[in-house]
């Protein structure tokens, strides 16, 4: 727990925190409360030290072993909830909530009236929204009231409720019907990438035979809609079909610059389809097209609307930052790649809350950035960098990395070329780490068949040098179980070699 509940802490913003304080601080002159203490202690701290906070409240008795573990326990229940009020005030979706559980509370209380005003003043908000869970307890209500209140026409009443009520239970099994198709694409896709065998082949065209996929008409609300459009740009990206994909994410943008407000209620959807459409349209060379989105994006960081989803605003910079750097490194446009570079690192010391995939992530791209235009110096920054978040986190896609973008460094530094080159340097760093067997043979089998592939102009040679790599990596992953942690990074590599990077 202490650990979870360090990384909470760090990734609050300064507001989220402020608020806290508020939220805790004692009606009278008493001294702060433990919980409070142990708050304020991991907040300066850098690095999780357990052992520093029970030193410096070694006299007070919430520090020994049991009771310190419930003090933890505590704060990490009082920091969610604290972050539930702080964000509740601001999003729609809870006030329409905590108008249908007011409206609720006054019924039980027998005001049926008020009830059903407060109610009618929620509707028309919750169907713009798609709440339709929401829509069947507002339903399931109003004809509660209705059998109350005994109007003239009440049966007549009763009867539409009824109706609307079959409507909104319809849109809503529409709703897990697209969402279920797109989590089966999703998982095929996150399992094979582009590497899929002819069984996984005719599956994926078996799996678009659906009549519901035929047509978007088919979706009958707005998130069913976005899942029709990333059903098919999954479909056509497995593929190998860019050119489709493209198309039917630029459709699910459209569809949210046509309903502006979505934006703001499914930002997660819209940054991702952006992305995908992003990464499409530079495999494409369709850089007027991406820099427009890019421009538009970078816009929303701090948008007032997403004041208090700042999460919303650190994801953005860091999906645009990934897009432009891919871009410039793409295009090799080194000029106005420097200036992208220069822009993340200001939003990196800018902004908190980055976790160690983000950042190392956003390291990789820019020492790729500086070793395709052979600025070893700066590269070498970025990868010690990388190095440096790997060995604390331990995360395997940094652990593979980092030591890709070493054996990309000795084709700067030393000018090695060809296999034989690069397998006599296969040992140190395949050695490197000694408690780190578990990636050994991953290593034995990635550096120098990347190598090559980097290497490699030819985009379609490329292609087929990557299939093959894939393919004996897949091999591995069966008879070893080596590979299982390192999905996203196998799918970011072969996006790098579908674009030519």
């Amino acid at each position: 727990m202490g650990n979870h509940l360090f990384q909470l802490i760090k990734k609050l913003t300064i507001s989220e925190k402020r608020y806290f304080t508020i939220a805790t601080k004692p009606t009278q002159k008493k001294a702060s409360p433990d919980y409070v203490k142990l708050f304020k202690m991991m907040d300066k701290q850098t690095v999780y030290d357990e052992g520093a906070i029970k030193k410096k409240y070694a006299s007070e008795k919430w520090v020994n072993t049991r009771n310190f573990i419930r003090t933890k326990d505590y704060l990490y229940k009082i920091i969610l909830d604290v972050l539930h009020q702080y964000h509740s005030s601001s999003s729609k979706k809870e006030k329409i909530k905590k108008k249908i559980h007011q409206a609720d509370i006054l019924s039980d209380k027998g005001f049926y009236q008020k009830a059903l005003k407060m109610l009618s003043s929620v509707k028309d908000a919750a169907l713009k929204l798609d709440m339709n869970i929401e829509m069947l307890n507002i339903l399931k209500l109003e004809r509660k009231l209705q059998y109350h209140l005994d109007p003239m026409d009440k049966d007549k009443k009763i009867e539409a409720l009824y109706d609307n009520k079959n409507k909104a239970i319809h849109i809503v099994e529409n709703l897990v019907a697209f969402d279920r198709k797109h989590s089966q694409i999703d998982r095929i896709s996150k399992k094979h990438g582009r590497n899929i065998t002819e069984e996984i082949r005719k599956e994926l065209d078996d799996f678009l035979t659906d009549p519901l996929l035929n047509s978007i008409e088919n979706a009958l609300c707005f998130e069913a809609k976005v899942y029709y459009y990333q059903i098919h740009a999954l479909f056509h990206f497995l593929k190998g079909n860019s050119q489709e994909a493209y198309k039917y994410n630029r459709g699910v943008l459209n569809l949210f610059e046509e309903h502006d407000e979505k934006v703001y209620a499914y930002p997660h959807k819209y940054i991702g389809c952006w992305y995908n459409f992003a990464l499409d349209g530079i495999a494409l060379g369709k850089y007027k097209d991406v820099f427009n989105q890019v421009y538009h994006l970078r816009s929303l960081v701090y948008e007032p609307r997403f004041e208090k989803m700042p999460n919303i605003g650190r994801k953005i910079f860091v999906r645009v930052s990934v897009i432009e750097l891919n871009a410039y490194i793409n295009k090799r446009d080194f000029e106005k790649g420097l200036k992208s570079v220069k822009t993340t690192e200001k939003g990196l010391k800018e902004m908190t809350g980055f976790s160690n995939q983000e950042l190392g992530t956003l390291y990789c791209l820019m020492a790729t950035f500086f070793l395709e235009n052979d600025k070893i110096k700066e590269a070498k920054e970025y990868i010690d960098k990388m190095f440096a978040l790997e060995k604390k986190g331990k995360t395997a896609y940094l652990y593979i990395a980092v030591r890709m973008l070493k054996v990309m460094l000795m084709y700067e530094e030393y000018e090695i070329k060809g296999d034989k080159g690069l397998i006599q340097y296969m040992p140190t760093l395949i050695t490197e780490f000694k408690d780190e067997d578990l990636y050994k043979k991953e290593c034995e089998l990635v550096f120098p068949a990347l190598s090559i592939i980097i290497e490699e102009e030819d985009r379609k040679k490329k292609q087929q040098l990557w299939n093959a790599l894939n393919k004996q990596l897949g091999e591995v992953s069966k008879k070893e179980r080596v590979i299982t942690k390192v999905t996203s990074f196998r799918r970011w590599i072969e996006r790098m070699v579908a674009e030519g990077i």
